[in-house]
């Protein structure tokens, strides 16, 4: 398949974007919309402040630095307050990460803050299958305090790898409550950077994530790196590509070239200035073939072309603006490689073009703190407490924040059926999931809005040593029923609930409090003028990289696909999506409501589908389609996408979550896109693979007039359901298929 220019891609995107993607949200009939649930809806109200703190001003705004955790990038935020309220979060001008901006997840913080579906008070289960029901903390914390002192030595606490494995502060008290109550600790989250660790160690020495300068860059190549809309920092680099684009260096009108290769055109693939859509997973592939064409040990030009289906002239000329770029061409591996099968290797072979440019714009920062959490793999991790729990080890486990592997791990893979093994299970987290559905007891634990911590950007400048901050911006124990008689919500932080559960336990406990113990960690590393730091959310001084780096890495043979898929067969690309992430945000409305940049979806899922292929096979937009694998099958609305290679099937992560009150959030039940998948890990490091299976497609019924909230239904203008298509949009798409047809045929 050849490169789709960005004109053409242009035309149907605007076309697209006149009309929003709309699909089950329950409209009443006085045209409002009514949100379902305990709290949601007309039922709502705002509770009063009974008791006021007395460091307010009425009509006077506070501001506190802090430290978003909506994804791993870490930005720093600036929180108004107004009255003890939270009202608006922007980015820390003076934060290296954000430096005055944020991204749509940082302003959707707000509403997790006052989510609806958070735990107000701690519940319990009579039974598993039983609804919980609400009970004190004395009680909570004497039933898990017996529970954890009968179990010693067979105690597991799954923590989140987001919230808590990138906190020094967080790491270090579970790190001594396991210690103190006999427990082991394991780390999880789907996004997992230990193959991009793992491949720059062999590449560049260093055992972190780099941060591309790509604001001091004439070249970016970048293979499946959607690095302006998920991780490792979309903030930071959209800043930097703005100064790619219009910075002062390009007041001569030279903005910097762009290729992106990868099987699909995302949001970032769609700011380039050329797309070269390769077979789903061959990106390795090119990668070594560009070495190649330079010159460099790799893959033969013929071979990378007939496995990656681009030309040998497309590879060619690559490679000759790569290495004309010289010193300030980067290349840029991404999440999309992340999810592979062969991840670390991948990376590996994209790297080493950035050790032939001579590393000169590949940036590594350095932690201010150590963290406790593992360097291990996430998804090997759980597989090692998943081993202890079916041989019998674990009597009690504790899950701590949002790490949720029975969302985020194949059913095939027996995590959930191992979880119902452990005959005694807490759960510690603002809002339930489907892991803290197997728990026997909910406690409610508090936002990074409202308790001290500490966080370590997944990726940090080069040359700076840096920490951020986090502090309470509103405390809850001043938010009252409205007769004043008990607080309104019951939230308790980490700290606040080892401690608890230690002196309930007749166990030493810290004497300090939460602000005390980060304040003590940061004292003891260093960071002097505690109210500075606070002040500013965090600390970052310049701290120059030491020692010479390795050469160009010994590289690996090629891993990935060798032969197409067999007719009927697509390969099914999963990713991360720019709002929901992993799907912990897919709870906030605000994220639910904005389209999605390409495809102009909102409050559902669906799959994309070549729109040649989709013509064919006679699928419009809205029509439910079905994918099977051998593991399982799901349906979903169908989208007609013309910037997609004819093999793939594209399925964004983060919708589907049925036991966090997902139907509440969207109005109807969207099938979870892990329910296809094989278990499949990168062979280097464990990380848990979810792109790249082998699934097969078919039309179940044709897309209904208009939208039924109880239904998984779209609109669009583009391929009007049960309608007739626009004749310009239909010609269009048609053009566009003859486009690529003509390309492929003339290259």
């Amino acid at each position: 398949m050849s490169d789709i220019s960005r004109r053409t891609f242009i035309k149907l995107s605007m076309l697209g974007a006149a009309s929003g993607l709309v699909a089950g949200c329950g409209v009443s009939e006085n045209g409002r919309e009514e949100a379902a649930g305990q709290y949601g809806g007309t039922r709502s109200h705002i509770q009063p402040y009974i008791i006021q703190p007395s460091n307010l001003v009425d009509g006077v705004s506070q501001w506190f630095a802090s430290t978003c955790v909506m994804c791993p990038a870490g930005c720093g935020l600036i929180v108004r307050t107004m009255g003890g309220r939270a009202t608006k979060v922007e980015g820390n001008p003076e934060h290296p990460i954000s430096q005055g901006k944020i991204c749509s997840r940082g302003q959707s913080t707000l509403q997790h803050l006052y989510n609806p579906l958070r735990l107000r008070s701690p519940m319990q289960r009579a039974v598993r299958s039983s609804a919980p029901a609400p009970i004190s903390w004395d009680t909570a914390l004497a039933r898990i305090a017996g529970r954890l002192k009968a179990s010693r030595g067979r105690i597991a606490i799954l923590a989140d790898g987001l919230s808590y494995g990138q906190s020094p502060s967080a790491g270090k008290l579970l790190s001594g409550f396991s210690e103190a109550v006999g427990a082991s600790i394991f780390y999880y989250s789907l996004l997992d950077s230990a193959p991009w660790r793992a491949a720059a160690k062999t590449a560049h020495g260093q055992d972190s994530v780099p941060l591309y300068q790509i604001d001091q860059a004439d070249y970016l190549l970048a293979f499946h790196s959607d690095f302006l809309e998920t991780w490792p920092s979309p903030v930071y680099y959209g800043r930097a590509f703005g100064e790619f684009r219009q910075g002062a260096r390009r007041e001569a009108g030279d903005h910097g070239r762009f290729v992106y290769i990868g099987p699909r055109m995302s949001m970032t693939a769609a700011k380039a200035d050329r797309w070269l859509p390769c077979r789903p997973g061959t990106e390795m592939a090119v990668a070594l073939g560009i070495l190649s064409a330079m010159g460099r040990p790799g893959l033969s030009v013929v071979k990378a072309a007939a496995l990656s289906g681009l030309t040998e002239a497309q590879i060619t000329r690559v490679a000759r603006e790569f290495a004309a770029a010289g010193p300030r061409a980067i290349a840029l591996p991404g999440d999309g490689l992340a999810a592979l099968p062969n991840a670390t290797e991948a990376i590996i072979a994209v790297e080493a073009l950035n050790t032939v440019a001579g590393r000169g714009r590949t940036g590594f920062g350095f932690p201010a703190f150590p963290l406790a959490a593992s360097s291990e793999s996430y998804y090997a991790q759980i597989q090692r407490l998943q081993i202890s729990i079916e041989k019998g080890e674990v009597d009690a486990l504790l899950v701590v924040g949002q790490p949720n592997p029975v969302f985020t791990t194949p059913p095939s893979a027996g995590f959930a059926a191992a979880l119902k093994q452990v005959p005694f299970v807490t759960a510690f987290t603002p809002i339930p999931d489907e892991t803290t559905a197997y728990a026997d007891l909910l406690l409610p634990s508090k936002t990074f809005l409202e308790e001290w911590g500490d966080h370590l950007p997944i990726a940090i400048p080069g040359d700076i040593s840096m920490a951020s901050l986090s502090q309470p911006v509103v405390d809850t124990k001043y938010i009252q029923e409205k007769n004043g008689s008990a607080p309104w919500m019951e939230p308790r932080g980490l700290f606040d609930l080892t401690k608890a559960i230690l002196g309930v336990s007749g166990k030493p406990a810290p004497a300090a409090d939460g602000e005390g113990f980060v304040r003590a960690l940061w004292s003891a590393s260093g960071a002097n003028a505690w109210e500075d730091r606070v002040g500013v959310g965090g600390s970052w001084v310049s701290k120059p990289a030491a020692g010479a780096l390795p050469t160009t890495p010994a590289l690996p043979a090629y891993s990935g696909p060798r032969t197409p898929l067999p007719s009927g067969e697509f390969t099914l690309t999963l990713y991360p999506h720019l709002y929901w992430a992993d799907g912990r945000n897919a709870s906030a409305p605000w994220l639910q409501e904005i389209p999605d940049p390409m495809t102009m979806a909102v409050w559902n899922n669906w799959v994309e589908i070549n729109a040649e292929t989709a013509h064919r096979l006679g699928i419009r937009t809205g029509d439910i389609v079905r994918l099977t694998t051998d593991h399982g099958e799901i349906e979903l609305p169908a989208i007609p996408y013309p910037a997609i290679h004819p093999e793939a099937l594209a399925v964004p992560i983060g919708q589907g979550r049925y036991d966090f009150g997902g139907s509440q959030a969207t109005g109807h039940s969207v099938p979870n896109p892990f329910a296809l998948l094989p278990l499949s890990t990168d062979k280097i490091t464990g990380a848990l693979s979810y792109s790249g299976a082998a699934v097969r497609l078919s039309k179940v019924r044709n897309a209904a007039p208009g939208y039924d909230p109880g239904e998984n239904t779209l609109v669009i203008l583009q391929d009007r359901p049960g309608g007739q298509e626009p004749e310009a949009v239909k010609d269009l798409i048609h053009a566009t298929a003859r486009e690529l047809r003509s390309q492929k045929s003339n290259t």
